[in-house]
Formats: structure tokens, sequence, C-alpha cells
């Protein structure tokens, strides 16, 4: 008899963090987990600090930049770029995300300007689904 093999909801991995109170929490749960595997695009709203100098960190900033493009860039409030604030995010970081550097911003969609088909098609790129 054939084994079944473990079934992954991998859209819902991400609702340990909605569990999280404090900052402090969501830091040692991402160090733990890793952030790819607590991010997911269709519930991308929330505050982010994240080390460019990391893949998984640069990859969210990634999905982010892509999602505000299609969103709304207005979606990206609060951005600062090394510690310095910024109006908005330039094409040149858009298209060339930085190998080093932290971003910082929160991201915030009305849920009537998300774009389902671009979540589901940047889990696929990013993420493997």
């Amino acid at each position: 008899m054939a084994g079944i093999g473990r079934m992954h909801d991998y859209r819902n991995y991400d609702f340990i963090k909605h569990k999280a109170m404090y900052p402090e929490v969501m830091q040692k749960l991402y160090k733990h987990f890793g952030i790819l595997n607590l991010f997911c695009p269709h519930r991308p709203n929330g505050s982010y600090r994240l080390n460019l100098g990391l893949f998984e960190e640069r990859q969210v900033c990634k999905m982010l930049l892509e999602l505000s493009k299609v969103e709304g860039i207005l979606n990206i409030q609060d951005i600062k770029i090394n510690g310095s604030t910024v109006e908005k995010i330039s094409n040149d970081f858009m298209k060339n995300t930085p190998s080093k550097g932290v971003f910082e911003g929160t991201y915030l969609c009305e849920k009537e300007k998300e774009d389902f088909e671009l979540r589901e098609a940047l889990g696929t790129k990013y993420l493997g689904w």
C-alpha cells in the first residue's frame, strides 16, 4: 500500500504570525522559521523591516514592490531606506532591488483593490506554489 504524503496548506502558513502580540515575537518567529515560510502574498498587510542583505527578506521586499505596482503604489507607506524617509520608491529601486541595506515600510491594501491572480502568481514565482 502506497503511503500518503504530507499535505501542506502553504497559503495559510502565515496564520501563526497573526497570533503574535509583540514585535519581538515576530522577529523570533522569522528567525526560527524563515520569513518566506511565514509570508503569504494573499495577506501582505503589515509593517516590515527587511534586511536586503538576506535573500529571504529581499524576496519579500520584491513581492511587496510588485504588489504595489499593480494594487497601488500608495499601498506602501512610512517608507524608509537605510533609515532615511522617502516619499516614494524609485523605479530603479523597484527594478533592481539592492542586495544590501534596510527597507522599512507598511503595506496596506483595501480589500476591493486586492488582485487575487497577481498574489497567486507571486506565490508561484517566489514561493514555488
